[in-house]
């Protein structure tokens, strides 16, 4: 449960809060521009801030790879997948530079797991 002032720092740090009704799951957080989130407001006046909650955040994908590995595209010059080789990655190191490592252990400063669609137009 939160009160006023631990809403809004938790907006301002960047987090998602959630609401738990009955009847329907309602979301807030800040955009780019600073604003809450479209339809936000009325469902942010409406519903009391005990009833909220921040939102757990997803891992990001390499905080859990498996052993295998995951099949991704890599980079070390830009984030764009249309320009980078496929490799596998077993692991990431800390730091941010050439952090994530394939099965050569070479490293790469940009690792994009492949799309389910991307795997199976290349089994074809």
């Amino acid at each position: 449960m939160l009160n006023h002032k631990e809403i809004m720092e938790a907006l301002l740090a960047g987090e998602t809060l959630r609401s738990q009704q009955l009847t329907y799951s309602s979301e807030i957080h800040l955009t780019k521009e600073g604003k809450l989130s479209s339809g936000s407001f009325e469902m942010f006046n409406r519903i009391p801030p005990e009833q909220w909650a921040i939102k757990p955040k997803e891992p990001e994908w390499w905080e859990n790879i498996p052993e295998r590995g995951v099949l991704c595209w890599v980079n070390d010059y830009d984030p764009d997948p249309n320009i980078g080789l496929i490799n596998v990655v077993i692991k990431v190191e800390s730091g941010n530079y050439r952090r994530f490592v394939d099965v050569n252990d070479c490293r790469w400063d940009y690792a994009i797991p492949l799309t389910n669609e991307e795997i199976e137009a290349f089994k074809r």
